[in-house]
C-alpha cells in the first residue's frame, strides 16, 4: 500500500507512522515537498512495518531519503528546475569537464556551448573532455583475448578498444574472447541408414 501526500510552501513537515514520530524535516517556504509512505505487510502488524521517504521536488534544490528509523539514506543537491518550456540542455566547457546548463538555445550559443536538445541536466548528458586515463580493452589476436591498457578515451577509440572508465587493469577486467564454436557431427537418418556430416 502506498500513500502520496503533497504539501506546497510548507516550512515544516512531520510524519507520524504507527503512532511513532518517524520523521521531522524542515523545508524552505517555497519548496514543494512530496512525502511517500510505503508499507510492506509482515503478518503481525502490517501498518507498523515499512519505510518512509521524503522527496523535495527537483525545483527545490534538495532531495532526502530516510529509512524506517528516520536515518538519512540518500542526500543530494538538485539543480533548480527551469521555468521556460523552450530551454535545452547546453554543454559548456568548464576546465576538463563539460558542464550542463538548462538554458535557451540563444544563450547556449552565446556561451559557446553545444545544444544537446530538450531535457534535464540530470544525469549530465555532456561527454567528458577529460584527459584522464581510463581502462581500455584492446582486441588481441592471441588466445588470451582482449588486453587491458591504460589510455585516454581518444587513444582507446583510435585502437578500436572498449572504454571501461576509471577502473584498474589488474586484475584484467576485459572479458576473454569466447572460443570459436566447434563443429559437431550431425547424424540424420535416411532411407539408406544413418548419414553423418
Amino acid at each position: 500500500m502506498t500513500y502520496h501526500r503533497i504539501w506546497s510552501t510548507s516550512p515544516a513537515i512531520t510524519l507520524a507512522a504507527a503512532g511513532l514520530l518517524v520523521l521531522g524535516a524542515t523545508a524552505p517556504a517555497w519548496a514543494t515537498v512530496h512525502v511517500k509512505k510505503s508499507l510492506t505487510p509482515t503478518g503481525k502488524n502490517p501498518a507498523a512495518q515499512g519505510k518512509v521517504g521524503l522527496v523535495v521536488k527537483p525545483h527545490s534544490k534538495g532531495k532526502l531519503k530516510v529509512d524506517a528509523d528516520g536515518d538519512d539514506v540518500l542526500e543530494t543537491e538538485m539543480p533548480p528546475d527551469t521555468e521556460d518550456a523552450g530551454d535545452i540542455q547546453c554543454c559548456v566547457a568548464d576546465n576538463e569537464e563539460a558542464e550542463c546548463d538548462e538554458t535557451t538555445p540563444d544563450e547556449c550559443t552565446a556561451e559557446g556551448g553545444v545544444d544537446m536538445g530538450a531535457g534535464s541536466c540530470l544525469p549530465n548528458p555532456c561527454p567528458s573532455t577529460s584527459t584522464d586515463e581510463i581502462a581500455c580493452c584492446i582486441p588481441d589476436d592471441d588466445e588470451n583475448g582482449a588486453e587491458c591498457e591504460t589510455a585516454t578515451a581518444d587513444e582507446c577509440a583510435a585502437e578500436q578498444g572498449v572504454n571501461l572508465g576509471a577502473v584498474a587493469c589488474d586484475p584484467n577486467p576485459c572479458a576473454p574472447t569466447p572460443p570459436p564454436t566447434p563443429e559437431i557431427a550431425c547424424c540424420v537418418p535416411d532411407d539408406e541408414g544413418v548419414e553423418c556430416e
